[in-house]
């Protein structure tokens, strides 16, 4: 059952983090089955916080950045202040 639990775990953490038309299909097919998992807006977090608390965040900011940039998620605005919230983080 822990084994299971982890998988489900990786699945929803690589959906989290994970932006494009599938990844869309895959919150959409979720809400319309009624599962009650929502998905996680880590950026959105890390926003509101004003700074990178931990390694993870940093390396999901790290990780996440530039696509988001790419595709439309954050602003360019919103990009410039990622990267001096790592460097904030980088210089602590």
């Amino acid at each position: 059952m822990a084994s299971l639990k982890i998988s489900t775990s990786e699945v929803f953490t690589f959906f989290d983090e994970s932006s494009g038309e599938t990844v869309n299909f895959f919150w959409k097919r979720i809400r319309e089955s009624g599962l009650g998992f929502q998905r996680k807006d880590k950026l959105q977090k890390i926003f509101k916080q004003g700074k990178i608390r931990d390694d993870i965040e940093f390396d999901y900011v790290t990780d996440i950045m530039v696509a988001a940039k790419q595709d439309g998620t954050i602003t360019r605005e919103q990009a410039a202040l990622l990267g001096e919230m790592l460097g904030a983080y980088e210089g602590q």
